[in-house]
């Protein structure tokens, strides 16, 4: 492997993770695709215009044409923005020729459905202490946990092709494997995920393109560690850049879209948001749903253990915890339920960890309530509870249920002791006898207290309780 430039910087790995994605359609016969781009559609046409190849870049990555998804090896080119081709030389012409955007019109080899696929979005190296910028492109597996968009440290196998024990330490990296004929990338994953791995980049063979890596239809079990492929040019790469590096670059997967407007993530090393995560009392709920990210407050229960780094489906509870009922459907996720007096909260999240779920999200039942943790019982506050525990208000379980309702929701924890600082304040206002009996000293407390609260950007939520405890004291005074 060619040994790269001696680096010494930390690197931004920031990779375009493609799912696959299955909907109902009609099969068509006649395709058309449209073209922003003037460059080279990346394909070999025959006389008769049919496709007979894609050419894909040195990161294996599809050229305009193929990128689309749309066509496919025999289909054959018709028209160019609604002119007709018939033979090679013509077409060459009109496609240099062509305004952008160019519209093409296929006749498919036979008729198939055919999905309108987004484009491809590119996703960058970026150098800490340079202005260096490098580029790749890769694809996640359909299995494993969804990175996240934080730094993590990145190293190559040893042995390379991680078929076997690692010899090195992987513990929370990110480790570069060649493809290889002795065992498949799902058992790869398994072997650096029992080392402690973060996940796998493997680099594709060299005759291949990438793609994304499905497990073994025989296959039973869960596999938590991904596998991210890159091409074979690009895994040289990036192990030339590990192995001429004295300390081992820092690199970020950016989930496109999720993680691209996020880039400043990307220099947080993933220990430090643990370590954080470890002290905080309160921070936000970051929600995805449907390509979308949403910020709602919560506060850590007192007795709760350490909440994770990573992003967990979340599943709402259709029975009473406080039940004996066995909860199968909640495994490997953390359970959204309603606070209730009916029994501990011990016995409660305990029954949650009976059914292997992640974690517990006990949310408010009044909308007007100032969100705060409920104490159930003394041996609640005092004996460690068995599941990393939550407490978000009734609004935050509205959306966070609405969004259920048309789709998987996963969720992720940011810590900030903001808001322990805020619902405490609130919480002790909520007592009408905190407030000034006089309008001016009303006056001056709420302002101070609003003051406060516009430091949160998502803030809406505790203003509007202020606003409501603020017209409260109003009556309460005037009427003692």
């Amino acid at each position: 492997m060619a040994a790269g430039p001696p680096w010494g910087w930390h690197a931004l790995l920031l990779l375009l993770l493609l799912a696959p994605m299955a909907m109902a359609c009609e099969e068509v016969s006649e395709i058309r695709v449209v073209l922003e781009t003037a460059e080279s559609l990346g394909a070999l046409l025959s006389e008769k215009l049919r496709i007979l190849s894609f050419v894909q870049d040195d990161q294996g990555r599809g050229r305009p044409l193929e990128a689309t998804g749309l066509v496919e090896v025999g289909d054959t080119l018709v028209s160019v923005n609604g002119v007709g081709v018939t033979g090679l030389s013509r077409a060459i012409t009109q496609l240099q020729t062509a305004e952008v955007p160019r519209t093409l019109l296929f006749r498919a080899a036979t008729p198939r459905c055919v999905l309108d696929a987004a484009p491809l979005d590119d996703t960058t190296v970026r150098v800490v202490n340079g202005g260096w910028t490098e580029t790749f492109f890769a694809l996640k597996s359909e299995f494993g946990d969804w990175p996240q968009c934080f730094a993590h440290p990145l190293t190559v196998a040893q042995p390379i092709d991680a078929c076997s024990p690692l010899r090195n330490n992987v513990s929370e990296h990110y480790v570069i494997a060649q493809s290889s004929h002795l065992c498949s990338p799902h058992q790869q994953a398994i072997v650096v995920g029992r080392a402690g791995g973060r996940g796998v980049l493997l680099a594709q063979y060299a005759e291949k393109k990438p793609e994304a890596v499905r497990l073994p239809p025989q296959y039973t079990g869960t596999i938590r560690t991904p596998v991210i492929m890159v091409s074979h040019a690009s895994g040289q790469k990036m192990a030339s850049m590990v192995l001429s590096s004295p300390k081992p670059p820092l690199i970020s997967l950016l989930v496109s879209p999720q993680c691209k407007d996020t880039t400043a993530t990307a220099t947080t090393l993933a220990s430090t948001v643990q370590d954080a995560l470890a002290t905080a009392t309160a921070g936000n709920l970051i929600a995805l749903a449907h390509g979308q990210l949403h910020a709602y407050p919560y506060l850590k229960g007192a007795a709760s253990p350490r909440l994770g780094l990573g992003r967990f489906k979340v599943l709402f509870a259709i029975h009473d915890l406080c039940s004996d009922a066995v909860m199968r459907y909640v495994k490997g996720a953390f359970v959204v339920a309603p606070i209730t007096t009916g029994c501990s909260q011990q016995r409660q999240v305990q029954s949650v960890a009976a059914s292997k779920a992640l974690g517990v999200v006990f949310s408010a039942t009044s909308p007007s309530q100032i969100l705060h943790r409920v104490a159930l019982d003394v041996a609640s506050e005092t004996a460690p509870l068995a599941l990393p525990t939550v407490y978000v208000s009734a609004a935050t379980n509205q959306a966070l249920s609405s969004f259920a309702e048309t789709g998987d929701v996963y969720i992720e924890f940011e810590p900030t002791n903001t808001h322990e600082h805020h619902f405490e304040e609130l919480l002790a206002l909520s007592d009408m006898a905190q407030w000034p009996a006089s309008a001016q000293g009303r006056h001056v407390l709420y302002h101070r207290v609003r003051r406060a609260l516009a430091i949160d950007t998502n803030g809406a939520d505790k203003v509007a309780a202020l606003d409501a405890l603020y017209m409260q004291a109003g009556h309460f005074h005037a009427s003692s």
